[in-house]
């Protein structure tokens, strides 16, 4: 970290960002067209799976989002402004420093958030690059590339202090610091972040020995989409700890999400229940379905059945079957009704049975409830991404 950081005599007297009630609750009204900044969010919630020394990942409270930090010998709160509307130009001083609300300008609303125990550092994230004054904020804090550019970095921090009247924060830090300690990180698409995140996600899993595939990771995704979408609508009173997403309670989360997708141990027919609704399918056939698929559980697990290799057979030739299906539904042209497609899943399900030398009893029922778990368990959907 750059910049003169608070002495400790400040650092003892300032609570930290964690204890601290905001200035501004957040909520349902300000939260209105935020679906850039959620996917922001979710990119740190993926960091922190990974990275023990990300701590907590604030969602609407002192800033629009503020991660903690334990960086060894301290904490850090790093406070991040997500900017997912702006012009189509490239960011100058002048943008940043200009007052465009009556709490100030982005510049000085970022640096009034140097007030608490935490040191601070500071994070812009935008759709748009930067002119030639700001792109020497893009580079990361520590890069060597820095260090070649401290003239330049200078020059900056002079004219933001110009331009904001030479503005200083709680712990009496001004734009020397706030250059030193901020990174200007463009994000140009929300596609392009969601599409990240989800290559992150599968990698994340994967390095984990926890071998999921797309449609699954999907799911997942839309659960922590939701997650940071709840944390930022939330109100600090009363619900504090909806809005600041620690790494223990997320890792806990995740371990039971996953071992939930892998050995099918989530609540019985839940996402079946969701992926034919999905689909059009009427209140009747999801119920009849729900119970195919539990009788299909029931059955997998007796050893009559388990043990008869015909029977795993079945049950192999389905799994495929149903695998191929989708990728052909992917590509097929013209797009074909999600409900069509089911029943084509069933035929083919139906004409395994039929063809399967397995001579237990209610083998088309159980081909069938094949499918149906396969659903269940986020390999096999019946729309379409959309896009």
């Amino acid at each position: 970290m750059n910049g003169t950081p608070s002495t400790a005599n400040e650092a003892e007297i300032l609570l930290s960002v964690d204890d601290t009630c905001p200035d501004e609750a957040g909520g349902p009204v300000a939260r209105s067209g935020f679906n850039y900044q959620d996917e922001v969010a979710v990119a740190f919630l993926l960091q922190m799976l990974e990275d023990a020394s990300l701590l907590r990942v604030h969602c609407e409270t002192h800033d629009d989002l503020v991660l903690v930090w334990d960086v060894g010998a301290y904490r850090t709160a790093e406070y991040v402004q997500v900017k997912g509307s702006e012009p189509g130009k490239l960011w100058s001083v002048a943008d940043l420093c200009k007052k465009d609300s009556p709490s100030g300008s982005i510049y000085s609303k970022s640096l009034s958030k140097d007030c608490h125990k935490e040191q601070s550092l500071f994070r812009i994230v935008t759709l748009q690059g930067t002119n030639e004054e700001l792109k020497h904020l893009t580079y990361d804090r520590n890069s060597p590339g820095r260090a070649l550019i401290a003239a330049e970095l200078e020059a900056l921090s002079d004219d933001i202090d110009t331009r904001s009247t030479k503005y200083r924060s709680k712990k009496k830090n001004g734009a020397a610091f706030w250059v030193g300690n901020c990174v200007w990180d463009v994000r140009h698409d929300q596609e392009d972040i969601a599409a990240d995140n989800l290559n992150n996600l599968i990698r994340i899993a994967h390095s984990e020995k926890r071998l999921i595939s797309y449609e699954q990771a999907a799911d997942i995704l839309n659960d922590l989409r939701k997650m940071a979408k709840d944390a930022g609508s939330a109100k600090y009173v009363p619900d504090k700890d909806k809005k600041i997403i620690s790494r223990l309670n997320l890792r806990e989360w995740w371990g039971k999400r996953i071992t939930s997708i892998l050995d099918g141990s989530q609540p019985a027919g839940g996402k079946l229940r969701d992926k034919l609704k999905d689909a059009g399918a009427t209140d009747d056939v999801i119920q009849s379905a729900v119970e195919q698929r539990l009788r299909y559980a029931t059955l997998s697990r007796a050893s009559k059945y388990m043990n008869d290799d015909d029977a795993a057979d079945l049950q192999s030739s389905v799994r495929a079957a149903m695998l191929t299906a989708r990728l052909e539904y992917l590509s097929q042209e013209p797009v074909v009704a999600p409900l069509d497609f089911l029943a084509s899943c069933l035929k083919e399900a139906k004409e395994i049975a039929e063809a399967s030398p397995c001579d237990i009893s209610g083998r088309k029922e159980f081909a069938f409830g094949c499918v149906f778990d396969i659903a269940d368990r986020c390999l096999l959907r019946f729309t379409r991404p959309s896009t």
